[in-house]
């Protein structure tokens, strides 16, 4: 071993190794270091996308729920009874300023209909009067006739809910989706193109 140690071409290729050794350690360290650096930027870039992916998804079920939310509300609202809505239609082409005694029982039709039974010879008194005069016009003659028919068929529906509301029992409303003649909708409206 003292010749090793003595021999200037043996140290230097002593050192050398050594030295290969020591340098590729160093590398190795410092290539574990960096895939160590981009591993951990990869995994933060991986939970940063799956954050925003999250966000996203979370956003869509909340406008979501939201929408269920409203179509709720309006599935909970309370429905008007065919009957009911068609009276207030009726009641709406009979009210006129100038007939004061007549707009006075109409408003108590309500709903609800607050009309006395004394007080509705008095109304149909009046609508038959209606009928026969000659100022208005036709239809709204034929809403007189047809008024204390839908009277009587409202009160009915109120009655009925109010004996399901008694039970405890959900009245639930249908919609139909019924196609009006445009026709019709320009005589309602009173449009003439």
């Amino acid at each position: 071993m003292s010749e090793v140690v003595g021999n200037p071409f043996a140290n230097s290729l002593v050192l050398a190794v050594f030295g290969a050794i020591l340098s590729a350690l160093v590398t190795w360290l410092f290539a574990s270091r960096a895939a160590a650096k981009q591993a951990v930027k990869d995994t933060a870039d991986k939970a940063e996308k799956a954050a925003a992916i999250i966000a996203e998804g979370h956003a869509k079920l909340e406008a979501r729920v939201a929408e269920l939310t409203e179509r709720l509300s309006l599935v909970s609202a309370q429905v008007v009874p065919f009957s009911t809505a068609f009276q207030q239609i009726l009641v709406a082409q009979l009210t006129h300023a100038h007939t004061p005694e007549l707009d006075a029982l109409l408003a108590k039709l309500g709903p609800p209909i607050t009309l006395t039974e004394e007080e509705e010879p008095e109304l149909y008194r009046l609508l038959s009067a209606r009928e026969k005069e000659v100022e208005f016009d036709e239809e709204e003659r034929e809403s007189a006739i047809m008024l204390p028919y839908v009277i009587k068929r409202a009160r009915r529906e109120q009655a009925q809910i109010a004996l399901a509301e008694g039970v405890r029992l959900q009245m639930v409303g249908v919609t139909a989706m019924v196609a009006v003649p445009l026709s019709s909708l320009k005589r309602v409206t009173g449009a003439t193109s």
